[in-house]
């Protein structure tokens, strides 16, 4: 059996990362039986009675969902989601709003110039509105 394809078993099934179910298996020298015991040690290091499933199938949950069991994994995902939405605002503030007349460009603006415009004349246009109340 492939190590790969074991500790990628051992992580969906207790939940854990595939890093700590490697380590698992390299202390039970390769054998899935016992990095699954390791794995499921009530007082252990790999993650104490979290994800404890010692036969049948691991817990149901949607494909593509992500499943987090712990705080390490939890800090990934905050920065994974940190980093895609700095991305998002750095491809917003390094783009523009480009304003062409027959081909050549007339006017250019940024679009988070663009877009605080528009949200401040809704604003403008809300209170105008509140005010003749």
């Amino acid at each position: 059996m492939d190590r790969l394809e074991s500790a990628k078993r051992l992580a969906q099934r207790f939940g854990v990362s595939l890093d700590t179910a490697v380590q698992a298996l390299e202390s039970a020298g390769y054998d899935e039986l016992a990095a699954a015991d390791i794995l499921s040690a009530s007082d252990g290091f790999w993650g104490g009675s979290q994800g404890r499933y010692s036969t049948g199938s691991p817990p149901s949950y949607s494909p593509g969902s992500r499943r987090i069991s712990d705080a390490e994994s939890m800090g990934e995902f905050l920065r994974e989601s940190w980093k895609g939405f700095i991305s998002v605002i750095t491809k917003i503030v390094r783009s523009f709003c480009v304003i062409r007349k027959k081909g050549a460009p007339v006017f250019r603006i940024p679009t988070v110039v663009l877009i605080l415009i528009i949200v401040l004349s809704r604003l403008i246009a809300a209170a105008a509105l509140i005010a003749m109340l």
